[in-house]
């Protein structure tokens, strides 16, 4: 796993959060368990990955929103879909935080979930 992403489990592990690298994914992913508290999809639990292009984290936040079982997201573009080494069908979502990242004062994981994922699931 490369050091920006090792440094992303960390902090999510920091958050309370249980973590594991999504083998078989197109991309080096690693995820963990959640259950998002608003939007249609809210109480139930999912497993969410995380993944990005970039090797500068923080500067640049997980660009990719992994999910399983797969959703299908009403806003934005579709995902794209795979099966990982396990035959769990995934679905991943572009969805770049640039909107909110830059500003914030402190860019972490904490900072990521409650502002980012937490968007994402509202939009779900």
């Amino acid at each position: 796993m490369n050091a920006a992403l090792e440094r992303i489990r960390e902090e999510l592990n920091e958050c309370g959060l249980d973590t594991y690298v999504v083998e078989g994914a197109p991309a080096e992913t690693v995820a963990f368990s959640y259950v998002p508290r608003k939007g249609r999809y809210a109480s139930r639990t999912f497993d969410v990955g995380l993944s990005f292009q970039e090797a500068d984290y923080p500067e640049f936040p997980p660009h990719w929103i992994h999910v399983t079982p797969a959703i299908e997201e009403r806003h934005g573009a579709p995902g794209m879909e795979y099966h990982d080494a396990q035959g769990r069908r995934w679905v991943a979502f572009s969805r770049p935080p640039s909107d909110i990242w830059d500003n914030l004062p402190k860019k972490n994981m904490a900072s990521y979930i409650a502002l980012h994922l937490s968007r994402f699931w509202r939009g779900a």
